[in-house]
C-alpha cells in the first residue's frame, strides 16, 4: 500500500526526468507524504526540494517532529519513460531522514525495491 501512495505522490511531480514520491508511514498510519518540485525551501536551503524532503518538511511545519521517531519512509521514482527507477536516498536526505529518527527506507530500484537501515 505505501509504494502505491509514494506513486501517486511521483505523478504529482511536474519533473520531465524524474518523478519521485515519498510517504512516511508509522505502523499503519500514514504520518506525510512528498514529492520532488523545484522551489526554494528555508528550511533545506536549496532550489529544489527532494520528495524525502517535502515529507519531513510538511511534518515538521505542523509541529509534529515527535511523530518521526521510529517510522518508516517509502520512496518511488519513475522515469521519463515510464519505468521504476532506482530512488534510494541522497546523501543529504540520508542525513535529514537519520537525524528526525526515521528507522527505516523502503525504495525502488531497476530490479524491484530496495532497504536502507538508518538508525542501527
Amino acid at each position: 500500500m505505501s509504494f502505491r501512495i509514494a506513486k501517486k505522490q511521483a505523478l504529482k511531480s511536474k519533473f520531465g526526468r524524474h518523478r519521485v514520491g515519498a510517504v512516511i508511514v508509522k505502523g499503519n498510519r500514514v504520518l506525510s507524504t512528498g514529492y520532488n518540485e523545484r522551489r526554494y525551501s528555508n528550511i533545506t536551503k536549496h532550489s529544489t526540494i527532494h520528495a524525502e524532503e517535502a515529507a519531513v518538511v510538511a511534518l515538521l511545519k505542523e509541529r509534529r517532529f515527535s511523530d518521526l521517531a521510529g517510522s518508516s519512509i517509502y520512496v518511488t521514482r519513475y522515469t521519463a519513460g515510464g519505468s521504476i527507477g532506482l530512488a534510494k536516498p541522497c546523501g543529504r536526505c540520508s542525513k535529514l531522514l537519520r537525524s528526525v529518527g526515521v528507522n527505516r527506507c523502503y525504495y525502488s530500484d531497476n530490479d524491484g525495491y530496495g532497504e536502507l537501515k538508518l538508525n542501527v
